[in-house]
């Protein structure tokens, strides 16, 4: 997400988030709009930047 270090994965198809490991159908994840949520941000997708896979790393 724009103006933050932590990566996540989205579904494009559901807007379902998973905040850390590979995507699954078991908790923990959300909805797109309750994880923008927690940052005081609207959940629009041009908020969100594309990170190539493997490349996301904290600084």
């Amino acid at each position: 997400m724009i103006g933050t270090s932590e990566p996540f994965r989205i579904c494009e198809e559901c807007d379902t988030v998973w905040e850390t490991g590979a995507p699954s159908n078991h908790a923990p994840f959300t909805i797109l709009e309750e994880h923008m949520k927690q940052f005081g941000k609207p959940p629009l997708w041009s908020l969100l930047e594309r990170l190539e896979q493997g490349k996301a790393t904290a600084p």
